[in-house]
């Protein structure tokens, strides 16, 4: 990767840790480690309590793909939920989430695109009882619908 690459992504990475101070009042910080060991997000926060593992991406080709399964190596690692937050040449920052992060009952291999203030409103939704928080279960919808034999 090139300085100039890496510059692009620590900006856009101190860029995000500040607007999810300003959203959630929690501070982030650029994980220096990630450069040194695989698996590891991009940002870390001391809230004990943050939920999610966020991989930081701007570049000009969407890999959502090799991102999510990147996210998803290192959540589990650290055993949080995964999440992307991309912004494409032009257009607003998106949040890339599976949708177990939504409902524990539904996949975690099927993922939705939400906005950075949807991905702000989710998390303080999980924040809101650490430790205890108990999505809806939507289990004979996500039945009806996929499966009873879906993830």
């Amino acid at each position: 990767m090139s300085a100039r690459n890496r510059e692009k992504g620590a900006s856009f990475e101190r860029y995000i840790a500040n607007e999810l101070f300003l959203r959630l009042g929690i501070s982030f910080r650029r994980d220096l480690d990630q450069y040194r060991e695989r698996e590891r997000g991009d940002l870390i926060t001391d809230d004990e309590n943050w939920p999610f593992l966020v991989e930081c991406k701007k570049v000009r080709q969407i890999s959502l793909g090799a991102w999510r399964k990147q996210a998803t190596a290192a959540a589990r690692k650290a055993n949080r939920r995964p999440a992307v937050i991309y912004q494409p040449p032009y257009k607003p920052t998106a949040v890339s989430v599976p949708l177990s992060a939504f409902c524990d009952a539904w996949p975690s291999n099927e993922w939705a695109e939400i906005t950075l203030d949807g991905f702000c409103l989710l998390a303080r939704e999980i924040m809101a009882e650490p430790g205890n928080w108990q999505p809806n279960d939507y289990r004979d919808l996500r039945d009806r619908l996929v499966g009873k034999d879906a993830e």
